[in-house]
């Protein structure tokens, strides 16, 4: 991150990677006509954020991170979202 030119490509990318997951989430929401209340934008954020600290947890002790925990995760969140006042 200390190198400019790479954390400006990095960013790129990242916001591309986000984009493309916030557009998946919405098209999923209009789909099933489920209304979580939360924006496809945050739900990429949630995704992005609980993928890679999952991911560090599994590289120090793999056992500790279950080869469906993610998914299953995000399962509870889409069935029980947050109250939308809350998820903003």
């Amino acid at each position: 991150m200390r190198d400019s030119e790479a954390r400006r490509l990095l960013t790129a990318a990242r916001r591309r990677l986000r984009q493309e997951i916030a557009e998946i989430a919405e098209e999923g929401e209009r789909r099933s006509g489920l209304d979580t209340g939360i924006s496809g934008t945050r739900w990429a954020t949630i995704i992005l954020g609980l993928s890679n600290g999952l991911a560090l947890e599994r590289l120090v002790d793999p056992e500790a991170v279950p080869d469906d925990l993610l998914a299953t995760l995000l399962s509870r969140l889409i069935v029980q979202p947050p109250a939308a006042d809350q998820a903003g």
